[in-house]
């Protein structure tokens, strides 16, 4: 048995003097073999994106948080990562050329990093002419034209000099070197542009969704081009809940989805009118499956739910206990994969049961650690979230132990010398 003992939150200040660690890994010092450091884990990592090879589903490329972060690959649907390099920023998104896999793109906050060569060296373009004017932030969404893949988009936000926001979509024709960026609304107290998608039949037709508040007052705008982005028409309808994205049927691409966060909305006629999906309240990411576009699967935080009829009506498989999901994907045959806060995981019926998929990916962010002073094997870690991480064996094997759930986060792991089941943390709630 494993005792936590909480010590108050006024500590939390102490606890950052000595304890202020950010890293992605463990090391060990090899005293044996001139002195050469190894990483002895844990895996895993905050998994903000993933771009699935549409014509081999089991090929997975991840990007995962940091700074810089840093790009993995699967080619067997998550049973095992290798990291393929490490960006110039941030990843929030991932875009793989539809022609050239060599050739990916991450978008990073101010800008994107490229590589050309399968992520062995990136180089950082920035929406701003000038690269020391930050203005302009996307975040929400990316996307490469499959006709010219010359042609990106990403989403975002304006950042005017009296730190209001404009709602922005960001064009480059020539691979990201240079950007336009077109309004999308009014100046608003907090405005951004939250997801982009293209239609797979024609690539002059893409749909936007944008949020806003203005005087207390939320404002949700669904937005629709069929000349490339030249002029935009908004088809908000009954949607009224910030898109999270936009998904476009593969089969039949007058067939949209948009899940909010809270519900997912569904239009048969390009964007004419919306309606609610039944039954499914909890909707924060969500995937077409692509061999049949009837069944969809959706995750939101601790819930994963799946339909069987186009979005109308939904069942919980499965309640998840990994946070809150960034992306779902799906391999065919009920393999479904996550990246979330918490890390990657996987499951083959559905979404009934899940594991974890973290084989290779060494990405976690460490912001505490602790040693047992009687035993150098013992080391206890945070990651995030409400547990801990823990290795009896230097290293060679790591467990989750679940910490107080009043805590939100740890600051400072100490072990007791006399006793390495009890150990003591500092957080706040």
């Amino acid at each position: 048995m494993i005792n936590i003992r909480r010590i108050s939150p006024v500590l939390t200040a102490l606890a950052v003097l000595i304890s202020a660690v950010c890293f992605s890994t463990v090391y060990a010092l090899d005293t044996a073999d001139n002195f050469q450091w190894e990483p002895v884990g844990p895996e895993g990592g905050c998994a903000y994106s993933f771009y699935q090879n549409p014509d081999n589903l089991s090929e997975i490329i991840m990007g995962m948080s940091g700074e810089p972060g840093t790009v993995f690959r699967s080619v067997n649907f998550g049973d095992s990562w290798e990291n393929t390099g490490t960006t110039k920023g941030e990843v929030y998104k991932v875009a793989v050329d539809p022609i050239d896999s060599d050739i990916m793109y991450t978008l990073g906050g101010e800008g994107i990093s490229k590589t050309t060569d399968g992520g062995l060296s990136w180089e950082w373009f920035n929406f701003a002419e000038d690269p020391g004017e930050t203005q302009y932030f996307a975040r929400e969404g990316m996307l490469i034209d499959y006709q010219n893949t010359d042609i990106i988009y990403a989403v975002g936000y304006y950042l005017t000099e009296f730190n209001n926001y404009r709602g922005t979509i960001f064009k480059s024709i020539d691979a990201g070197e240079t950007w336009e960026a077109i309004f999308l609304g009014p100046v608003m107290d907090y405005a951004t542009a939250t997801a982009i998608a293209i239609d797979p039949d024609d690539h002059n037709t893409l749909y936007a969704g944008a949020f806003g508040m203005l005087g207390g007052g939320s404002v949700v705008k669904v937005l629709k081009t069929t000349d490339g982005w030249a002029s935009w028409d908004d088809i908000t309808g009954t949607v009224n809940i910030n898109p999270d994205a936009i998904l476009i049927d593969p089969v039949d691409p007058s067939q949209l989805y948009i899940p909010t966060g809270q519900l997912v909305f569904r239009s048969t006629n390009y964007g004419q009118s919306w309606s609610r999906a039944q039954n499914w309240n909890f909707s924060s990411v969500l995937t077409i499956d692509p061999n049949n576009p009837q069944n969809l699967y959706s995750a939101g935080v601790n819930l994963c739910g799946r339909s069987t009829n186009y979005g109308v009506n939904w069942e919980l498989t499965y309640e998840l206990t990994h946070g809150k999901p960034n992306q779902i994907g799906i391999s065919g045959d009920g393999e479904l994969i996550i990246g979330s806060y918490f890390g990657v995981f996987v499951s083959d019926d559905n979404g009934y049961n899940w594991e974890e998929a973290v084989s290779g990916l060494t990405a976690t962010t460490i912001n505490t650690m602790a040693v047992s002073p009687s035993n150098p094997d013992v080391i206890y870690t945070y990651t995030g979230g409400y547990s801990l991480k823990r290795t009896m064996d230097g290293g060679l094997s790591w467990e989750d132990i679940m910490g107080p759930e009043i805590c939100h986060s740890f600051e400072a792991i100490k072990i007791n010398p006399y006793d390495i089941n009890t150990i003591y943390v500092i957080g706040g709630p």
